[in-house]
Parts: structure tokens; sequence; C-alpha cells
């Protein structure tokens, strides 16, 4: 973990739906690990978990409305912050 998130070179926005089993791909675990160490590295990173979301809530089969228009007020905020 310590190699791939030292290899960071950009602000990292993770959304995560606490429900996401999906190929073993997306695991709260795994992310949770990925926050750990990249606080360890400084590197900046945000991980936003939505409790009741499964993948791909955005958009898709698994759409949450209230989780997908918060993501989305999260990106547009971190854009304005690192865009400025």
């Amino acid at each position: 973990m310590k190699t791939f998130v030292g290899n960071f070179r950009v602000p990292l926005l993770v959304f995560a739906g606490g429900r996401d089993k999906n190929r073993n791909c997306c695991l709260l675990t795994t992310l949770k690990s990925m926050q750990t160490t990249a606080n360890e590295l400084e590197k900046p990173m945000e991980l936003v978990i939505y409790p009741n979301a499964e993948h791909n809530f955005i958009k898709g089969g698994a759409y949450r409305a209230d989780d997908a228009d918060d993501a989305w007020r999260h990106t547009t905020d971190a854009l304005q912050q690192y865009l400025h």
C-alpha cells in the first residue's frame, strides 16, 4: 500500500459505498488502509463513505439520489479548492 499511495501526485477524493462488494475491488477495509497510508505519507486524500450505498451509487442500477448529490457537492468543492 505504501508504494501505491506513495505514487499519488494529485489530491485524491474517494467515494465509497459502505455495502460495496463489487468484485472485491472497492472494499472499505482496502480504502481505509489507503486513507491511513495517505495520512502517514502526508498525501492529500479524502475518503467519503456512504454507509448504505453499493457500487456505482452515483449512476446505474444502485443509484442513490441523496448520496449522489452529496458526492457531486464534494467534487465541486474539491475542484474549487484545488483549482483556485
